[in-house]
């Protein structure tokens, strides 16, 4: 009657009942053999022993087995036991592993965990592109122009848990005579920004991890990242006399995060998420009489503290309580009625045994 916990709880507690987060370690073959190898029956003593271990990355451990080898031993032989232990992935491919950031908070530079979530399951998936699992900036080129060509299938500079970043590249628009061609061409530039700012959040299905150790099994434990409607959702890009009108430049990417648990052991996990973009109206980008002008997107990622003050709980100071005992006069009772005993030494006995009692001792001094 063995089980195996599927994952670690909170704090690497294990579960001390027999729940759905425990999974059965069941037999998988007995053999009992002797020297020649024919069978016998089991009254032997064990030898070899080997646990199997299956476990997904979503689930943690779904399945325990082990095989058993039982032989029959003389007493007078000494015997050798084996034992052995074995981990299987169980899954389409090891794109589907990917590194934990903590357990279960986040640990400081590590990478920040990020998915796409599935409303219908109630799942998280990979984001696209080869680094997945992770949050990353959109790819530059080593020229420090922006990679647009490049985006879903390559990654920039990873997003590290507590650590701000920021990141700029470069693009270029061009200018003409015709104003079809220039209001097409401030149409596809910020067309390219805002499909960059995607990895970020932008089309509100990024989901990011709130512990270090989230499971992809399970969307409660991921962050929907929330988008600025205000700067964020304009009008299509037009353009004035020297500039483009309406266009995204940018996007900031707030974290929220803060220690959660016990002062002595406190977790780190993120609370909350929200993408603002820069610079999404009026005249962004005065331009020359030149034929082409650079300018910079920028991408800003910074996490926010909110840990609340921490409140000493300090316990109230003891009261005393002093009781005698019920039978603490009995000497000064006589046998008759039970009253206090009568004359002279009685009075002068009691407060001798009272002053006894008040009056604090000293401490010795030693020659």
């Amino acid at each position: 009657n063995t089980h195996a916990q599927q994952q670690p709880t909170l704090l690497n507690a294990v579960t001390a009942y027999d729940g759905p987060e425990l999974v059965s370690v069941t037999q998988a073959s007995i053999l009992c053999l002797d020297s020649a190898g024919a069978n016998l029956s089991c009254t032997g003593c064990q030898r070899p022993l080997r646990y199997n271990i299956i476990y997904t990355h979503g689930s943690g451990i779904t399945e325990v087995t082990y095989d058993a080898v039982l032989r029959t031993i003389p007493v007078d032989t000494a015997v050798l036991q084996k034992f052995q232990l074995s981990y299987n992935f169980s899954g389409s491919a090891s794109a589907d592993l990917f590194a934990r950031s903590g357990n279960p908070g986040y640990l400081t530079g590590q990478p920040l965990l990020a998915g796409v979530a599935n409303s219908t399951s109630r799942t998280v998936g990979p984001v696209s592109g080869p680094d997945r699992w992770r949050l990353n900036l959109p790819p530059v080129d080593a020229n420090g122009a922006c990679n647009d060509a490049a985006v879903g299938s390559s990654v920039g500079q990873a997003v590290l848990f507590g650590e701000n970043i920021r990141a700029s590249c470069r693009r270029t628009l061009s200018w003409n005579a015709t104003r079809n061609q220039l209001i097409s061409s401030c149409s596809s530039v910020n067309s390219a920004i805002q499909r960059s700012l995607i990895g970020l959040g932008f089309g509100g299905n990024i989901s990011l991890a709130a512990f270090g150790n989230a499971s992809a099994a399970n969307s409660s434990d991921w962050l929907t990242v929330s988008v600025d409607p205000t700067s964020c959702v304009q009008p299509s890009p037009g353009q004035a006399a020297t500039a483009c009108t309406n266009m995204i430049l940018g996007g900031r990417l707030e974290l929220l995060m803060a220690r959660a648990g016990s002062l002595s052991n406190a977790q780190s996990k993120l609370v909350a998420a929200r993408l603002s973009c820069d610079c999404a109206a009026g005249s962004c980008t005065a331009v020359s009489d030149a034929s082409t002008i650079n300018f910079l997107t920028s991408y800003t990622v910074s996490f926010i503290d909110v840990t609340g003050e921490s409140l000493e709980g300090a316990k109230q100071r003891p009261v005393y309580l002093l009781r005698l005992p019920t039978d603490f006069f009995y000497p000064l009772y006589t046998s008759r009625g039970g009253r206090v005993a009568g004359g002279s030494i009685s009075m002068p006995l009691l407060c001798l045994l009272l002053l006894l009692l008040l009056v604090p001792r000293s401490p010795r001094s030693v020659l």
